[in-house]
């Protein structure tokens, strides 16, 4: 049987999500791969997320084992084809940034002349006229990394906004010796081209699809 967590470990910012909710998933496996199942709240609508872990082969024969409805399948983009009968629902796009890198603070000052940056509670807050209208805030953990969502008010989008929230975060961060992991839709062009400017590197893709 594979140890889980080392399995994650070995490259922890691309499986922050799995390692942050351990306790409440199940590994089906057989032979040399299977899937990581991690179930949806209840009550919530969500989906269940069962993701791709060691051989495509081993893991297809394990198909079975997850409940199809209102389940996710996660797995590496250069797999896919080993799942390509089924119907894709996309791809993510995991970006990292650096936990060591201090150097990504962009100061755009006549862009956020009438914003101020505030950290409380361990989230990024943008401040404008006494209210708040973005932050950046943890969605999960684990030993070195975060993974983060970012929102600003459509009103306030467009203006270079979020880059600067966002370099602010990692700044933040890394001052508790965390990387930051932010995750995107291949076709959320924006939030694509905001993760970039803010210094991030894209490590990996993962195609999602249903089994129907």
């Amino acid at each position: 049987m594979i140890d889980i967590l080392d399995y994650f470990y070995s490259n922890e910012p691309c499986y922050v999500d799995e390692i942050d909710r351990i306790s409440e998933s199940t590994l089906f496996w057989n032979e040399k791969g299977g899937w990581y199942f991690m179930p949806a709240q209840r009550d919530s609508a969500d989906w269940n997320i069962a993701r791709m872990v060691g051989s495509a082969n081993s893991a297809k024969n394990n198909l079975n084992k997850i409940k199809a409805d209102n389940s996710i399948f996660l797995v590496p983009d250069n797999e896919y084809s080993n799942f390509s009968e089924y119907t894709k629902k996309g791809s993510l796009l995991y970006f990292v940034s650096d936990k060591s890198n201090k150097s990504n603070t962009i100061k755009h000052e006549k862009v956020i002349m009438s914003y101020s940056i505030e950290v409380r509670q361990n989230q990024v807050f943008l401040i404008y006229q006494d209210l708040v209208v973005g932050y950046v805030k943890p969605i999960r953990e684990s030993k070195n990394f975060i993974e983060v969502y970012i929102e600003i008010r459509p009103s306030h989008r467009g203006k270079g906004l979020a880059v600067c929230l966002l370099s602010t975060a990692v700044e933040y961060f890394s001052g508790q010796n965390k990387g930051v992991v932010y995750i995107v839709e291949s076709t959320n062009l924006a939030s694509i081209n905001t993760v970039k400017k803010a210094g991030f590197k894209h490590t990996e893709t993962i195609c999602m699809f249903q089994v129907i």
